[in-house]
C-alpha cells in the first residue's frame, strides 16, 4: 500500500484512506439545488460504508484556519439538512495540528447542533 505523506495530493490521501477503510469510493462532489441556485460542495474524498451511509474525508495539510474549518462544518450542516445520510467525517492533518483541528471542529459541532437542532455526523481524526 502506498505511504501517505504530507507531499501527497489531498485527493490521493483521501482515496487511500477510503480504500484502507474498505469503503466504496464515490464522487466527492455533491450538487444541491436550493431556491433555484446550484450549490456545489467538493470534499477531498467520499465513500459509502457497509450501511450505505456517507463517509467524507477532508485533508488539511497547511495551517489550520478556523474560518476554513467553519466553512466545512457549514457544508456538512447543509448536506445533512438536504437529506444526505452523512455518517462520519474523517479529518486528516499533520500530527502537530491535530489538537487545534479537533478543538475547532468540536466547538463548531456543538454550536451548529445547538443552533440548528440537527445532529451532526461523527467526527474522526487521522494524522499524517
Amino acid at each position: 500500500m502506498p505511504t501517505l505523506t504530507i507531499s501527497s495530493r489531498d485527493d490521493e490521501i483521501a482515496y487511500e484512506i477510503i480504500k484502507r477503510l474498505d469503503l466504496k469510493p464515490i464522487s466527492a462532489r455533491f450538487d444541491f439545488f436550493i431556491n433555484g441556485r446550484l450549490i456545489t460542495i467538493i470534499w477531498d474524498g467520499a465513500g459509502l460504508n457497509e450501511k450505505g451511509s456517507l463517509v467524507l474525508v477532508e485533508v488539511e495539510k497547511g495551517e489550520i484556519n478556523e474560518s476554513h474549518i467553519k466553512n466545512h462544518m457549514l457544508n456538512i450542516l447543509l448536506m445533512v439538512n438536504q437529506g444526505k445520510a452523512v455518517d462520519t467525517v474523517i479529518w486528516v492533518t499533520r500530527r502537530g495540528a491535530l489538537n487545534i483541528l479537533k478543538a475547532i471542529v468540536r466547538t463548531w459541532k456543538i454550536v451548529l447542533e445547538s443552533a440548528c437542532r440537527i445532529k451532526m455526523p461523527k467526527m474522526n481524526y487521522l494524522s499524517l
